[in-house]
């Protein structure tokens, strides 16, 4: 049963849903669909992202009217860190279709991330809804929400709602992409791979093994602990592997960890599989 609250939108997101079901397989599909999403209460800033398999995220809806805006919140998204968002990761995992919530899905220390600090708190969202779905192609659809008034977080009921409309969205999303007849694509699938690459070869040269794995668990914004439980070792060692890490490769935070790796990258190797921090590290 919907409440008053809810009752007093729900006209605006049937009339919008009845639209975009109409425009299933054409170009104002999506515009319809989070035009609706936008009319429930504390929605803003849908945001629909296209991810090809084995390619960097393609930006298929955004409302963002402010063109800093868009670059933080899209633009340099793309053009890299995706890699390390936890909605990527989830995808990456194979869970199961639905709506998830930031702080259901975030590694725990998630809020002391750079990845954090540049994306969410740059535009001030403290909370994230996402519609997350493995369409039947294996490719990847995530159709984002942030709270209405900046700071604030979604309310228990509004969550409940939105995973009670969940299995519509997602029908919808299937129906309109095995409709459509060109996909849209980044034409930049090499700059996945190289991503990819990058993330595995970043401190090969200076690293052990175990602290291979401890930094990339540092890099998506896992506390010690955290990385502890999945790497199945003490947190003492952990601890000890980050201050390896750090000296290392002589930093002193996760924020300068997150900008050496992505300042790296420049000088990864096409085609063999070095350490792009090693050729990085020697620039004059």
């Amino acid at each position: 049963m919907i409440s008053r609250k809810y009752s007093e939108h729900f006209s605006a997101w049937s009339e919008a849903l009845g639209q975009a079901v109409q425009a299933v397989g054409s170009e104002s599909f999506y515009v319809s669909l989070c035009q609706g999403l936008s009319a429930l209460p504390e929605m803003s800033h849908p945001l629909v992202l296209y991810f090809p398999k084995g390619e960097p995220p393609v930006a298929i809806y955004s409302d963002y009217t402010e063109a800093e805006d868009y670059r933080l919140q899209i633009e340099q998204y793309i053009c890299g860190p995706y890699i390390l968002d936890p909605y990527y990761r989830l995808s990456e995992s194979h869970a199961p279709n639905g709506v998830y919530r930031l702080r259901e899905i975030a590694p725990d220390d998630y809020k002391r991330s750079e990845f954090y600090h540049r994306y969410y708190k740059a535009i001030e969202a403290e909370d994230e809804l996402s519609f997350v779905q493995t369409l039947q192609n294996g490719d990847a659809l995530h159709i984002s929400m942030t709270p209405e008034n900046t700071g604030s977080t979604f309310s228990k009921s509004m969550v409940q709602f939105t995973k009670t409309i969940a299995p519509v969205v997602l029908a919808l999303n299937e129906q309109h992409w095995q409709s459509i007849e060109t996909k849209p694509s980044s034409t930049q699938g090499h700059l996945h791979r190289e991503l990819s690459r990058g993330l595995s070869l970043f401190g090969s040269s200076v690293l052990t093994d175990r602290e291979m794995a401890t930094l990339g668990f540092i890099l998506q914004g896992h506390s010690n602990q955290s990385a502890a439980d999945r790497l199945g070792i003490s947190i003492s060692t952990v601890k000890l592997h980050r201050k390896h890490i750090y000296k290392k490769l002589d930093i002193s935070s996760q924020s300068e960890l997150f900008h050496l790796f992505i300042d790296s990258l420049s000088c990864l190797d096409p085609e063999k599989d070095l350490d792009p921090l090693d050729a990085y590290m020697k620039i004059p």
